[in-house]
């Protein structure tokens, strides 16, 4: 029995619940705006506009289809989307960005700190013993 392949409308619905393909398109419009290709004649609206049909030509995915096909099955990516589509599911697309802003605010500075103190512990004890 043969399984089915993720597919491209899979990786769709994936892409639309994560806003991944929107975080994707921001960070490429970020970056044509740093100018990969020369079109300083162009005014600030008109090089938004060409940077707007570029992303907007792109086969996000497509891109993304094979990376997908390598982490999950089929079965998987429908479980994916069957969570994504439940109410715990919304709640945690709705909250996410508030979990990563608690992380980052409240998690990574203790975890900072307490990394320093063990690294000022081990080049303690790493002097100690080389001075023996």
């Amino acid at each position: 029995m043969g399984t089915i392949k993720v597919t491209k409308p899979m990786v769709e619905k994936i892409t639309k619940f994560t806003k991944l393909r929107n975080m994707i398109t921001d960070f490429l419009k970020t970056t044509g705006k740093r100018e990969l290709v020369n079109f300083s004649e162009f005014s600030l609206e008109e090089k938004d506009e060409l940077i707007e049909a570029s992303t907007d030509a792109l086969k996000i995915e497509e891109a993304l289809l094979p990376i997908y096909q390598k982490y999950f099955t089929s079965e998987e990516m429908l479980d994916i989307i069957s969570f994504f589509r439940s109410k715990t599911g919304q709640k945690y697309i709705a909250q996410q960005q508030n979990v990563s802003d608690d992380v980052v605010e409240k998690v990574v500075p203790k975890l900072i700190l307490e990394m320093t103190a063990n690294l000022v512990d081990e080049i303690g004890k790493k002097r100690r013993g080389s001075g023996s």
